[in-house]
C-alpha cells in the first residue's frame, strides 16, 4: 500500500468523525453530504421553510469554496503533490478549534465545517480518492464488480485469478475506505455523547495536524514519483 493511500485513510477517518459531529449536534445539517443538503433543498423552498432553504445553500455553497481554496493552492492538477496543500491543512484544522470555542453551537460553525470538508475533497479528489462521498466510493465499486462479471462472462474459459488480481485490489482499497468513514464517525459519535465538544474537536484538531504533518513527511518521495503509481 503507498504512503499517500494511507493519508486518504487518514484523512476519511477525521472526515467521518467531523461529519458525526455535526450531524449530532446540529441536525439537521451535514457537513460533507452535499447530496443530501441539494435534496432538501428543493422540499424547503416548496414548504416555504426559507430559513432553511438559505441556510442549507450557504452550506453548500461554503464546501464548494473549500474545494476553490484547494483548487487555487494547487493549481497544476492530477499528479501534484504540493507543499502548499499540508500547510493550508495545518491551518485548516487550527481554525476549526478556534471556530469551536467561538462559533460552536452556531450556524458559522457547520459553514466552516463543510468549507474544510471541501478543502480536503478538492486536494484528494484529483487523485481519485474520495474522503466523505462514500455514495462515490460505493458506486465505484459497484462499478469493478460489474467489470469482473462482464470479464468473467466474455471468455469460454474465463481465468479467474488473472480477473480477480486485476480489479479485486481496487475493490478492497475502496471497501475498507468505506470501513474507515464509518470507523471515524463511530469514534467521533461515541466522544461526541460522552464529552464536551471543545475537547473532542481539540482531539480531532490534533489529529488532523497530524495527518498533515504525516502528508508533508511523505510529500518530497511523492513528487519524485517514488511511491505514487495511481489510485
Amino acid at each position: 500500500m503507498n504512503s499517500f493511500v494511507v493519508f486518504g485513510y487518514l484523512a476519511t477517518f477525521a472526515c467521518g468523525w467531523l461529519n458525526v459531529e455535526i450531524i449530532l449536534k446540529y441536525a439537521p445539517f451535514s457537513a460533507t453530504h452535499i447530496t443530501g443538503s441539494l435534496t432538501r433543498i428543493p422540499v424547503n423552498m416548496l414548504e416555504g421553510n426559507w430559513g432553511m432553504f438559505f441556510s442549507l445553500i450557504g452550506i453548500v455553497s461554503a464546501f464548494i469554496v473549500g474545494v476553490a481554496v484547494s483548487s487555487f493552492i494547487n493549481p497544476r492538477g492530477d499528479g501534484n503533490f504540493t507543499r502548499n496543500f499540508g500547510i493550508g491543512y495545518i491551518i485548516g484544522a487550527s481554525l476549526l478549534f478556534i471556530f469551536t470555542i467561538v462559533f460552536g453551537g452556531s450556524y458559522m460553525f457547520v459553514i466552516f465545517c463543510s468549507l474544510f470538508a471541501g478543502f480536503q475533497n478538492g486536494f484528494l479528489s484529483q487523485f481519485k480518492l474520495r474522503v466523505s462521498h462514500m455514495s462515490g466510493v460505493a458506486t465505484d465499486v459497484g462499478v469493478e464488480l460489474g467489470r469482473i462479471c462482464k470479464e468473467s462472462l466474455k471468455k469460454k474459459h474465463p481465468n479467474k485469478h488473472s480477473i480477480l488480481k486485476s480489479y479485486g485490489a481496487s475493490i478492497g482499497m475502496r471497501i475498507l475506505f468505506i470501513v474507515v468513514f464509518v470507523t471515524g464517525a463511530f469514534v467521533g459519535a461515541v466522544l461526541t455523547m460522552n464529552m464536551h465538544q471543545i475537547p473532542v474537536m481539540l482531539m480531532l484538531t490534533l489529529f488532523d495536524v497530524i495527518i498533515a504533518i504525516y502528508y508533508l513527511r511523505i510529500c518530497p518521495r511523492l513528487r519524485r514519483g517514488d511511491e505514487y503509481e495511481g489510485v
